[in-house]
C-alpha cells in the first residue's frame, strides 16, 4: 500500500451523510495500525469504553462532552472546537456528541489477543458496574450496536440491579485510578505559544510532552525525518505547505491536507517558514 493523501475539508464534505444518525462516523483510514476517523452527532451513548491504548481527539466543528472516570470518580471533560485532547489508556470514557458537530479521533489497532470493555454503570456516579462485556475490537461500530441491543433486552437493565449475566468473565484490565487527566487545549493557541521554537531550522515539539504510548509531534520549519519508525504515521498539515518524500514518491501538502505514511513509516518532510505538520504514530501494544 502506498501513501494516501486527503484534504480534510473535501473529505468531510464528501462523507457528510455518514456523520448523521444512525451511523454518525466514517473511517478515513482503517486498514493498518492507525484507526483515523471522524465522528458526528447527535450521538449519546450510555456505555463507557475501556481500552489499553490511547485516543487522540480534535474537534473540527462544535464542542463535545467526554464523560470519564478519573481516580474512581465520574468527571465531565468538555472538548471545544479547535481543541485537542489525549486520553490515556485504561480510562473509562463515554463520548457524547451534539448535532452539527464533527470531531477527529485517532486510535490504534488492537492485537489479536487484546480485548476492549463496554461497561454500563448503575448510575451517573459510576461507582458500581451494572453490566459489562469484553470483546475484540475489530469493528467497534457493529460490535457496539450488537452489545447495546443485548444490554437493552437484559434483565439487569430491566431491574437496574447486577445479576448473573452482568459479568461473564474476569476483567482483562482494570481502570487506571492513579492517572490525572490533562485538560484539553486550543491547538492554535499552543502553536502561537511555541511559534519561535517551531520557526527555528529543524524546530519541532511534542504536542503533549513525553511519557505517552503515542508519538505525537508538531514539525516546524526545516527538514524532518521519520519520528517513529516501524509503524504508520498520519501527517496533518496544520498550516503552510510541506513537501513529503515517501518511498520515492513526492507529495505536496497544503493547509488541512493529510498523508498516511504506511509502515515502516519512513518519510522526509520539508516545511517552509510558518509551516506546521502534526505527525501522529501509535505503535502496537508491546508484550
Amino acid at each position: 500500500m502506498g501513501a494516501i493523501k486527503y484534504n480534510v475539508d473535501q473529505w468531510v464534505e464528501a462523507n457528510k451523510t455518514y456523520f448523521l444518525p444512525p451511523i454518525c462516523n466514517k473511517m478515513m483510514h482503517s486498514d493498518g495500525q492507525l484507526k483515523v476517523f471522524y465522528v458526528g452527532g447527535p450521538n449519546v451513548r450510555p456505555d463507557y469504553h475501556l481500552e489499553e491504548g490511547e485516543e487522540l481527539f480534535y474537534m473540527l466543528r462544535g464542542d463535545m462532552l467526554l464523560k470519564v472516570v478519573e481516580h474512581g470518580r465520574a468527571k465531565d471533560v468538555v472538548i471545544r472546537e479547535g481543541e485537542v485532547f489525549l486520553l490515556p489508556g485504561r480510562i473509562p470514557h463515554s463520548p457524547q456528541r451534539k448535532a452539527d458537530t464533527v470531531g477527529l479521533v485517532i486510535e490504534r489497532e488492537r492485537t489479536p489477543q487484546e480485548l476492549d470493555c463496554m461497561r454500563f454503570y448503575l448510575d451517573d456516579k459510576c461507582q458500581e458496574v451494572l453490566y459489562e462485556r469484553w470483546l475484540h475490537c475489530d469493528d467497534l461500530t457493529q460490535g457496539l450496536a450488537n452489545l447495546l441491543h443485548e444490554f437493552m433486552g437484559s434483565e439487569e437493565r430491566r431491574t437496574g440491579k447486577p445479576g448473573p449475566n452482568s459479568f461473564l468473565r474476569k476483567p482483562v484490565c482494570e481502570p487506571d485510578s492513579r492517572v490525572t487527566l490533562h485538560a484539553p487545549f486550543s491547538l492554535d493557541r499552543w502553536l502561537e505559544e511555541h511559534r519561535d521554537e517551531l520557526d527555528r531550522d529543524g524546530g519541532k515539539r511534542d504536542l503533549f510532552g513525553k511519557g505517552h504510548q503515542s508519538t505525537i509531534v508538531v514539525l516546524g520549519r526545516g527538514v524532518h525525518e521519520t519520528q517513529c519508525s516501524g509503524t504508520e504515521t498520519f501527517l496533518w498539515q496544520i498550516a503552510g505547505s510541506a513537501s513529503v518524500s515517501v518511498a520515492g514518491a513526492t507529495f505536496t501538502l497544503a493547509a488541512n491536507d493529510t498523508l498516511l505514511v504506511p509502515a515502516p513509516g519512513y518519510y522526509t518532510l520539508a516545511n517552509q517558514l510558518g509551516g506546521r505538520t502534526l505527525a501522529t504514530s501509535m505503535a502496537p501494544k508491546s508484550g
